[in-house]
């Protein structure tokens, strides 16, 4: 990535990390939008994803936001699945994609981060995301989000969502056994 795009970026999480959050942790029924952060080497896993947070939050739309590590073409055709690269981006690191600007801003209730591999853009969108309760396992994600969940490097993203789900499950006062 040009150095100059990345610095700006960089700003603009600093600036969001400053910025005051009140996390709310949203009730089992009350999840209606769901925001998961994915890395582009996890696509093929995601209909398996989707499947287990479509069972978990029926009803819920489950939007899918994938960080490009290198520039790609974006012929993916999946409405639930924004691609997002360094190409989203002006020079001076502002977003110029008006779609992807649009959902940042969209309320959601609950995001969970899944990526893997820490990155600049992952977390322009960890931070810039506007939702009421953020779901980190990256240990270099935890400044970004309201529960962090440490899991061993040789974890996958199913064991992600099951740690996950028993959490907010105790959170939500339910017993999951």
């Amino acid at each position: 990535m040009n150095q100059i795009k990345a610095f700006f970026i960089r700003k603009a999480v600093d600036k969001q990390l400053k910025s005051e959050r009140n996390a709310q942790l949203p009730s089992l029924k009350s999840v209606k939008n769901l925001v998961v952060l994915i890395d582009h080497k996890q696509l093929p896993k995601l209909d398996d994803l989707r499947n287990f947070l479509n069972q978990k939050f029926p009803g819920a739309g489950s939007i899918f936001l994938v960080a490009l590590s290198k520039p790609t073409e974006n012929n993916f055709s999946d409405e639930k699945v924004r691609l997002i690269g360094e190409r989203d981006f002006s020079i001076f690191g502002k977003l110029k994609n008006e779609t992807l600007k649009a959902l940042l801003t969209q309320k959601a209730e609950l995001l969970l981060d899944l990526s893997i591999d820490s990155s600049l853009l992952g977390n322009y969108l960890l931070a810039s995301k506007n939702a009421g309760f953020k779901v980190g396992f990256r240990s270099d994600s935890e400044v970004h989000v309201d529960l962090m969940l440490k899991m061993p490097h040789t974890a996958d993203e199913q064991e992600f969502l099951s740690v996950f789900w028993n959490y907010y499950l105790k959170l939500n006062g339910e017993n999951n056994d």
